[in-house]
């Protein structure tokens, strides 16, 4: 897609769609925009504790993106990280027993 002066029809000059104008009219073409949603964070304990947050951020985007999106095909995509790969406060978190034991628990 190519930014552009919008020529009033929801095209940008040259024939391609304006970035502005998928956001305000929610397509891109003749398709609704499919929301993706990228979680950066610490591994995750479980599967289960994956599906929890799947549909948690699924339901709440759904809800944001209602009537402009297509809801039905939300992407959601995990990068974790282990504890040793994972620095706040000038410390490793793998070495911060809060973190350790929140996520400890959060196994159980």
């Amino acid at each position: 897609m190519r930014l552009g002066a919008n020529n009033g029809n929801g095209r940008a000059q040259g024939g391609v769609a304006d970035a502005s104008c998928a956001f305000a009219s929610g397509r891109i073409e003749a398709e609704p925009i499919r929301p993706v949603c990228f979680v950066e964070a610490p591994r995750l304990p479980n599967l289960d504790a994956r599906r929890e947050l799947v549909e948690t951020l699924n339901g709440a985007m759904a809800k944001a993106f209602a009537g402009f999106a297509n809801t039905d095909d939300i992407l959601i995509l995990f990068n974790e990280y282990p504890l040793e790969l994972a620095g706040a406060g000038g410390r490793l978190q793998s070495e911060n027993p809060d973190i350790v034991a929140a996520m400890g628990a959060a196994a159980e």
